[in-house]
């Protein structure tokens, strides 16, 4: 699977200084994407302890859990394996990037559940 480092342009190392974010697309091979795949089937296929489904199967809700890269092998691979945190390095312009945490959230196409009001900031409070 592919290295993504190279394939980031000076343009777009510029708009993340400036930013604070950018979007790679194609940044993940097509053997990457599908483990991902792979490994949100089977994160939803086997919920973890904090796994929580929003809404209900009948008005196709969406499902999210944490710390997923503890049990589904796919995800520990992608974690340890992968290079994003090469390529998350790359983009901050520093020797390491470090793993803190894992969540994944699935809202399938045509998912009707609303996305319930949030604010990230309490949790993350730097």
């Amino acid at each position: 699977m592919q290295k993504t480092s190279s394939n980031i342009d000076d343009r777009q190392l510029s708009a993340y200084q400036k930013d604070g974010v950018i979007c790679l697309r194609g940044a993940f091979d097509s053997g990457w994407i599908e483990l991902l795949r792979r490994a949100s089937d089977d994160a939803m296929a086997n919920p973890g302890p904090n796994a929580e489904l929003y809404g209900d199967k009948d008005t196709r809700g969406f499902f999210g859990d944490l710390d997923i890269w503890t049990r589904i092998p796919d995800f520990r691979s992608f974690v340890l394996d992968s290079p994003a945190a090469e390529t998350a390095a790359f983009v901050m312009q520093s020797s390491k990037a470090t793993f803190f945490y894992d969540q994944l959230l699935v809202k399938e196409p045509g998912t009707q559940e609303r996305t319930p009001w949030h604010q990230d900031q309490p949790y993350w409070g730097y």
